[in-house]
C-alpha cells in the first residue's frame, strides 16, 4: 500500500511539475506585460505631471525680476526696502482654474500674497447675498492690473485702495458703506470683463462695476488675436493638456477652431472693445447699475517722464508694438467717448502718471505698477466717479 501511494504522489508530482513548467511562459509573460503596462502608465502620468506642474504654480515678482534687480525695481513702492526683501511673496500671476464661460480665472486659495475668494474675487471676504441694505456695492474688473500683480499685499492692490478711499470721504452720503471687490485675471480682455459682467456681476446686486482696461485688447491684437475668439495664455495651456491626454489614450487631437492672424488694425480693436463696453453697460443698466470704464495706462504710450530703469523697458518695446499701442488708444479713446448714457461713464487715465518726474518710479514692465501707481490710479478713479456716487443709476 505504501508504495502504491509513493508512486501515486511521485505521478502527482510530475504533472504538477509539467503545469507549473507550462504555465512559466504565460506567467512571465504577464509579469512582463504588467511591468510594461505599470511603466507606460508612470511615464505617461509622469509627463502629464510635469506639464500641470510647470504651469501650475503660483509665480511672483521676485522670481520674474532678473538676477540682481530687484533694488531697482523696489523703487516702485511706496517703502522700496520692505519691497526688495519681500518681493518674492509678492504675488504676480496665480494658479487658474476652468471657469464657465469665461474659460479660466483665479484658482480659491491663498497664492502668496493674494487671497482668491471661492467666488474667484480677489478677496478674504465673500460676497453677501442678499446684500445688506446700508451697501453701496461697486466691483472692478479687468485684467493683471486689476487684479494687482506685483501689489505687496492684499489692501494695496487698485479695488481695496478705492474702498478705503471712498469710506474716508466726507463729502460722500454717510450713511452708506462702499464696498469694493475685484474680479480680474491675467490676460483678460473686454470680452472676458463683457461676459463676466453679464453671467456674474450683474446677479450680485452691484451699484457700479468699474472696468480697469484697454491695454489687454490691444496687445492680443498685437499677436494676430481676434478678442471675440481666442485662447488667453491659460486657456492655450488647458487645451494642450487635454490634448496631451488624448494622445495618450490614442486619440486624435481635437481640431483646432481658433486661427492665428496678422495683427489687428486699430479700429477694428476699438470698434470691438465699444461693442463690448456698450453690451457690459446695457446688461448694468437692467439692474439699476453703472458701468464706469477707465482706460488703462502702459508704458508704451505715457507721456510721464521715464526713469533710467523705465526708458530701458521702453526701448525694448519693438517699433510695431509702440504705433500700434498709440494708434489703438487713439481710436478706443474716439470710440468710447461717442457712448452717452446715463449708466455709463468714461474716465481716460492712459496718461494718469503725466505730472510725474523720471525720479517717480511707476512701471514694473509695460502694464503693471507698484504701489505707488496703484495709489494714484485708486485716488483718480474715487475723484472721477465721486459725482455718481451721490446718486443712485435712474
Amino acid at each position: 500500500m505504501l508504495g502504491e501511494r509513493d508512486g501515486a504522489m511521485s505521478s502527482c508530482h510530475v504533472t504538477m511539475r509539467r503545469i507549473i513548467l507550462a504555465a512559466l511562459p504565460s506567467v512571465f509573460a504577464l509579469a512582463i506585460f504588467g511591468i510594461g503596462f505599470t511603466t507606460g502608465r508612470y511615464q505617461a502620468g509622469r509627463s502629464l505631471r510635469r506639464q500641470i506642474t510647470d504651469y501650475a504654480q503660483s509665480e511672483t515678482l521676485g522670481h520674474v525680476v532678473a538676477k540682481g534687480e530687484k533694488q531697482s525695481y523696489a523703487l516702485a513702492y511706496e517703502d522700496p526696502t520692505s519691497a526688495a526683501l519681500e518681493m518674492d511673496n509678492f504675488s504676480y500671476a496665480v494658479p487658474s482654474v476652468l471657469t464657465p464661460f469665461v474659460g479660466s480665472g483665479p484658482e480659491p486659495g491663498q497664492h502668496d500674497n493674494a487671497f482668491i475668494n471661492s467666488m474667484q474675487f480677489r478677496s478674504t471676504r465673500e460676497v453677501a447675498m442678499p446684500k445688506p441694505p446700508d451697501v453701496y456695492r461697486i466691483f472692478v474688473t479687468g485684467g493683471s492690473t486689476a487684479f494687482g500683480s506685483g501689489a505687496p499685499s492684499q489692501d494695496k492692490i487698485i479695488g481695496q485702495y478705492l474702498e478705503n478711499l471712498l469710506n474716508g470721504e466726507t463729502t460722500l452720503p454717510k450713511h452708506l458703506r462702499y464696498e469694493v471687490f475685484t474680479l480680474a485675471s491675467p490676460a483678460w480682455t473686454s470680452t472676458h470683463e463683457r461676459i463676466i459682467i453679464e453671467n456674474r456681476l450683474s446677479e450680485l446686486a452691484p451699484d457700479m462695476v468699474v472696468s480697469f482696461s484697454g491695454s489687454n485688447d490691444v496687445h492680443w491684437a498685437g499677436a494676430g488675436r481676434d478678442v471675440f475668439w481666442f485662447r488667453t495664455y491659460a486657456d492655450q495651456f488647458f487645451w494642450d493638456l487635454l490634448n496631451s491626454a488624448r494622445k495618450i489614450a490614442r486619440f486624435h487631437p481635437m481640431k483646432e477652431v481658433v486661427a492665428g492672424a496678422a495683427p489687428v488694425d486699430p479700429v477694428s480693436v476699438a470698434t470691438r472693445l465699444e461693442k463690448n463696453v456698450r453690451l457690459s453697460a446695457t446688461a448694468l443698466a437692467l439692474k439699476g447699475a453703472r458701468y464706469v470704464f477707465v482706460l488703462q495706462p502702459a508704458l508704451a504710450i505715457t507721456s510721464k517722464p521715464l526713469s533710467a530703469r523705465e526708458q530701458k523697458l521702453r526701448a525694448g518695446l519693438l517699433p510695431p508694438a509702440l504705433e500700434n499701442f498709440a494708434k489703438s488708444y487713439h481710436e478706443i479713446r474716439s470710440h468710447l467717448s461717442s457712448i452717452h448714457s446715463d449708466h455709463f461713464l468714461y474716465l481716460d487715465e492712459s496718461d494718469a502718471f503725466a505730472s510725474l518726474s523720471a525720479n517717480d518710479e511707476i512701471f514694473l514692465d509695460s502694464y503693471h505698477f507698484g504701489d505707488r501707481g496703484n495709489a494714484i490710479i485708486a485716488r483718480k478713479i474715487a475723484d472721477g466717479i465721486s459725482s455718481s456716487l451721490t446718486q443712485r443709476a435712474p
